[in-house]
C-alpha cells in the first residue's frame, strides 16, 4: 500500500486551536484515522492512505471553517467532526454550525454542539418550552418544587428527556422563553 500525500493551507492564527493544547486534537485526528501530519509554516501535510488522507483533510478543512467562523474548538467538536465525517454526514456539519441558539451576557455565541442539541432547541421553539436558570446547588431545592411531570419527547435520553413540569414556587430564572426569546440577549447592553 503507498503513502499517500496532501497539503493544506492554513493560517498560523487558527493552529493553535485546531492542534488543541499539547497537540491533543491533531493527535486525535491522527490515532482515529491512521494518519500523520507534518507542520511547516502555513502548509500542513497529511499523510497516510489515500482514503484515511482524504477524511483527514476533510476534518481539518472543516475545523478551519469553524475557527473561522469564531467557534471554540474542543475536543468535543473534533470528536464530533471526525464521526460526521467518517459517517458521511457532513451537512449535519454545515447546519449545526450556522444556527445560534443564544447570545450570553457577554456576547459571546451559543451555538448548537450536535444535531441532537439542534433538534432539542428546535423542539422547545416548536412546544413552547422555556429554559431556566439558577444559582448552582440548588438542585435538590429546585426538585421540591416539581408537583408534577410528564415526558413529552427524547426519553431515551432520561434525567435530560423533554419534560413538561408543573411547579410551585420554582426558584429559577427564564433564560429563553418560549418564543426562542434569550434574557441574555434582552439585556445584553444593561450590564456594559
Amino acid at each position: 500500500m503507498s503513502e499517500t500525500e496532501k497539503k493544506l493551507q492554513i493560517q498560523s492564527c487558527y493552529i493553535p486551536s485546531i492542534f488543541g493544547k499539547l497537540d491533543e486534537h491533531i493527535q486525535l485526528i491522527e490515532k482515529q484515522l491512521h494518519v500523520k501530519f507534518v507542520l511547516r509554516d502555513d502548509e500542513l501535510k497529511v499523510l497516510g492512505d489515500e482514503n484515511q488522507t482524504l477524511l483527514a483533510a476533510k476534518v481539518i478543512n472543516k475545523l478551519i471553517h469553524f475557527a473561522q467562523k469564531g467557534q471554540i474548538i474542543d475536543t468535543q467538536l473534533v470528536e464530533y467532526t471526525l464521526s460526521s465525517i467518517k459517517n458521511n454526514k457532513e451537512n449535519d456539519l454545515d447546519t449545526m454550525s450556522n444556527d445560534l441558539v443564544a447570545t450570553t451576557y457577554l456576547g459571546k455565541p451559543i451555538k448548537a454542539k450536535t444535531i441532537g442539541q439542534k433538534k432539542y432547541i428546535e423542539n422547545m421553539k416548536k412546544n413552547k418550552c422555556v429554559y431556566f436558570g439558577a444559582i448552582g446547588g440548588l438542585g435538590a431545592k429546585l426538585s421540591m418544587c416539581i408537583k408534577n411531570q410528564k415526558i413529552i419527547a427524547y426519553e431515551s435520553l432520561g434525567t435530560e428527556a423533554l419534560r413538561e413540569i408543573y411547579v410551585e414556587k420554582f426558584p429559577a430564572i427564564v433564560i429563553i422563553n418560549c418564543d426562542g426569546e434569550s434574557i441574555y440577549e434582552r439585556d445584553n447592553n444593561k450590564y456594559e
